[in-house]
Formats: C-alpha cells, structure tokens, sequence
C-alpha cells in the first residue's frame, strides 16, 4: 500500500528564536523545508488511516513501491514543526523502520511504520547533501546575527528553488505529443466543448544556457491563448511567483504573456496549469481565467473563459497501454477527488473526463479570495491528486499538494482529514 502526501511551502515568514541551534532538532527547523504544510494554523495530527487495521508486516519492506535498505533516504513528517524532515534508515524490523533526521542527536531516533502517512521516500535530487539539503550535519551551530540568519533564510529558499528546477528538468524534459480537447465557458459559467474530437498539439522542454528550462509549445489556432512560451530559472520556483513542482507533478501560472514574471498585473488574463506525469505519459490542465468588467482593474473579479484538457507522451506514441487494456486507464470518466478539499465550494464545478480524470474548479473567483484547483487522475496502478492553493488570486500560490495512492487501495483507504 502506498500513500503519500507532499506538499511545498508557500511563505517565508518562519519564526525564530534569536540563537538558532541548528544541532538541536526542536531549533532546527529550516526557514523553508522541502515539503511543509499549507497551513501555520494546521494543528490536526490524526493519521491518515488506521494503521493497525491495515499495517502488513511483510517482507521485505517497501516504500513507494521499492524495497528499502538501511542507509536509504526519507523524508518523515514532525508533528511540532509541521515540516518534513531529512532522515536516513538506520534499522529495519517487520513492518517497521528505524530513522535518523539529519542534523539531530540519535535521541531522536524513532521507529515508524513502513506504511506510515508520515514517512515518504526521497527521490534522487533530495538526497544530494551539496546542493540541496535542507538539513546538514555540517551547519554552524549558532546563528546570532539577524543578518546572517537572513541570509540562512534566503539560501534555504535558494536551495528550495534549485531542488524545485531540478525536479521540474528529470520530470518534465523532452518532446511531448498528443491531443487536447478545448472548452468554451458560455454566460451560465457551463464549459463546453469546442469541438467533438480532440485536436493534435505538442510541448517541449529542453536544457537552456545559464541553467534555465525553457518551455515552447504548439496548439492549435484556437487554443491561442493558452500557449505557454517562457525560459525558467531559479526565480520561477517561488510562490509568489506561481511555479512550483513536485516529484512527477508541476503547476504554472501566467499573468497576461509572461510566465514566471515577478509581478502581477491587476485586470490582465490569468492561466494557470496543472499536470500530473505517469511513467513517460501525463496529463495536463490550462485554465484561463479573465477579469470581469465594470469593475476597478484591482478589485475585479475573474472568471473562467477557456480550458484545456492536454494528453501527451514523451516522444508521441500511444497514450494507452494497449496490452493491460481496462488495467491501464479507466475506461469511464473520473470517479471525483480522493481527497476533496475543505471549505466552500459554492461556484465551483467539476469536471468528470474521460480515462479517469476529474477536475474541479472555480467558475468565478473574488478580488483577493482564497481558492484552490484540483486534479485528479487514475493512471496504471495508481492514483494522483494535485492541488493547486491560493490566498490572493493573483498568479501565486499558498501550496502545491500531491497524494499518490494505488488505485485499489484507494477504494478502501479514506483520505487524510484535511486541514
């Protein structure tokens, strides 16, 4: 069984004691961690799922779908922080591992259950220490001066962006191509279909100079206005900027022709994507939203007037396993979110589409109001959600949330509480 929730920090205002003991655990808290919370607010620990009704001790111990030896990298959630922390495996028993967080004394040592919400594998990127750890053995133990600790700060979220780009580069590099399916909103905020069948498109992603991706892509005449064309470095992965990205999932956002850019410009079309990869296939989602008029440019509502449903692989090809057939994708639309986010959803819609997809979304979104965009796909033997936060509806975004389950225990495991 395997599920596992990672999300990125979106603010930077993190609290500090004057001395910051960094081999301490309790002051170790960085000033942006690899996958945080949403939320300073969020204070509910329960677990995801009864562990004890569904823990198997089997042998030998997986964690996202891969066996795990001692010395493996990890990241483990801290109830008191809130943060997912660095941590290696130093001792296996069934059912269980015992973890060491980085940067800490071995009195904080602790075992957890393999099936743990709370334990989550590193990738590749996380796991090197010289670039992109957030948490080191090697730190200066006391850090006095503001300034210093401001600059601490900023390289913590300097080393977020980098591990951010370097996950976008393995993930999303390469040629796509596929079809895509475009939606007209009509007065009623209802999207229909453009056209009855799906029209050819294609993106690439390819290593610039000065270690940037840059991005072009090809749509069709009438899908214009949703053409992402942009070069992103380490300044794009900030969230008040809109980019980030997380294992095989990314999201964009454009204000009017620039992506990434480093302000918002009120009144100006808003596009936001959301994609999720599968393997050497995904999907994506572009929204566009365009501000209401008879109303001051900063204070005016938008609302949805196109969108765009993307399917693609790398180097073209098939988008369905043909030989697992009804294994692969859901043949039917999407059976809605695993895990629906909180709060009212008076004026969104949902959207059920085929090959298991499901996309809900504001129709309308106020001057300054809070929202979120959620993804949901079924893809071999897993299942993925994506949410895209916001608390000012600008361009930017509060978090970028992922859950990985497999799609069968996804039928029987309920969704973590959310908060």
């Amino acid at each position: 069984m395997v599920v596992i929730g990672l999300l990125l920090i979106a603010s930077g205002s993190v609290g500090y004691a004057p001395k910051l003991r960094l081999g301490q655990r309790v002051a170790a808290r960085p000033a942006a961690a690899l996958h945080l919370v949403a939320s300073a607010a969020d204070d509910d620990t329960r677990p995801l799922f009864d562990a004890d009704a569904l823990r198997k001790a089997a042998t030998p111990l997986t964690l996202g779908g891969r066996p795990v030896e001692v010395g493996d990298g990890v990241l483990v959630n801290d109830d008191a922080s809130g943060a997912w922390w660095r941590a290696s495996i130093q001792d296996m028993r069934p059912g269980q591992v015992f973890v060491h967080y980085t940067g800490c004394d071995n009195s904080w040592d602790e075992w957890f259950d393999i099936d743990s919400p709370k334990i989550s594998r590193m990738d590749t990127e996380e796991q090197r220490k010289d670039d992109s750890a957030f948490q080191s053995d090697t730190i200066e133990e006391d850090i006095e001066d503001e300034a210093l600790l401001e600059q601490y700060r900023q390289k913590r979220w300097d080393d977020n962006a980098r591990w951010q780009l370097n996950t976008f580069a393995q993930s999303q590099l390469g040629k796509w191509a596929g079809h895509m399916e475009l939606y007209l909103a009509d007065d009623a905020g209802r999207m229909l279909p453009k056209e009855l069948k799906s029209t050819a498109c294609s993106c690439e992603a390819r290593v610039c100079a000065s270690n940037t991706i840059g991005l072009t892509e090809s749509l069709p005449e009438a899908a214009a206005q949703l053409t992402l064309e942009a070069e992103l470095g380490l300044a794009a992965f900030r969230p008040e900027v809109g980019n980030m990205a997380v294992a095989s999932a990314f999201s964009v956002s454009r204000r009017g022709a620039d992506v990434g850019g480093e302000s918002a410009r009120a009144g100006e079309p808003l596009l936001l994507e959301l994609a999720l990869g599968e393997a050497e296939r995904r999907v994506r989602c572009k929204l566009l939203y365009v501000a209401d008029r008879g109303e001051a440019a900063a204070v005016r509502p938008y609302s949805i007037a196109q969108l765009a449903i993307v399917r693609e692989v790398r180097g073209g090809g098939q988008f369905i396993d043909g030989n697992a057939g009804s294994a692969d994708l859901d043949g039917t639309p999407g059976r809605g979110l695993y895990d629906p986010p909180p709060g009212d959803k008076s004026g969104y819609i949902s959207l059920y589409l085929e090959g298991g997809m499901t996309l809900a979304f504001p129709t309308s979104v106020a001057a300054g109001a809070a929202g979120v965009i959620s993804l949901d796909w079924i893809a071999g033997s897993m299942r993925y959600q994506i949410d895209r936060k916001w608390k000012v509806f600008d361009g930017s975004l509060s978090s970028l949330e992922l859950t990985e389950i497999r799609k069968d225990d996804a039928e029987i495991v309920p969704p973590s509480t959310r908060r």
